[in-house]
């Protein structure tokens, strides 16, 4: 008569099967960290794209309006637009996005009326305690010329004080857009909207 014993595995199967597992692991892990990086920074690109969207549609409302040759600084008139209505109706800072030179302003003194108001998402400022309960976070950032940043990020990722394209593998580390207040240089108008993935 035949035992019905059970058989477990051997010592050294079960060490073949750990090993195999462990070089699975560590080959698997590297890709799973850079598609983590890949998601950061696919969701930066749409942020870009959606700004660059908000500037094409304020540009051409604030050309109809006549309002693109105006800028918006801390000491002008801001002027605004309204996105909503017929590009003739008149806005203000609270129901407009302010414009400089046509297309979305960044502000120091009234931070949710230009980019962030065209853009329309959930963001709040990076010092807001709950900011990881939101899609993105911006700081705002005045340099002596008087031009304007805003840095707008995911809000699990910390963002940098400022953006210095100078700097961009130091202090301005980090994985966010950055957006100036458009501004003229001489003759030529200066508007940047740039992706930072150095710490995606």
């Amino acid at each position: 008569m035949r035992s019905l014993r059970a058989r477990g595995f051997t010592l050294i199967e079960l060490v073949v099967v750990i090993v195999i597992l462990g070089i699975l692991a560590a080959t698997a892990a590297p890709k799973f960290m850079d598609l983590q990086r890949d998601a950061r920074i696919s969701k930066l690109n749409g942020l870009k794209a959606a700004i660059r969207s908000a500037e094409n549609m304020t540009r051409s409302k604030a050309v109809i309006a006549g309002l693109e040759r105006y800028p918006a600084t801390e000491n002008d008139t801001v002027y605004y637009v309204c996105l909503n209505d017929a590009a003739t109706v008149k806005c203000n800072s609270a129901n407009g996005v302010s414009v400089s030179y046509g297309y979305p302003a960044a502000l120091d003194k009234e931070k949710e009326t230009g980019i962030l108001r065209a853009l329309d998402i959930d963001a709040v400022p990076k010092e807001n305690a709950d900011r990881k309960q939101h899609d993105w976070q911006y700081k705002y950032y005045k340099w002596g010329s008087g031009v304007v940043q805003v840095l707008i990020g995911p809000s699990d990722m910390e963002l940098p004080e400022y953006y210095d394209e100078n700097q961009v593998g130091s202090a301005s580390k980090g994985c966010y857009v950055v957006y100036d207040n458009p501004y003229m240089q001489g003759d030529k108008l200066m508007r940047m909207a740039q992706i930072v993935d150095t710490g995606c």
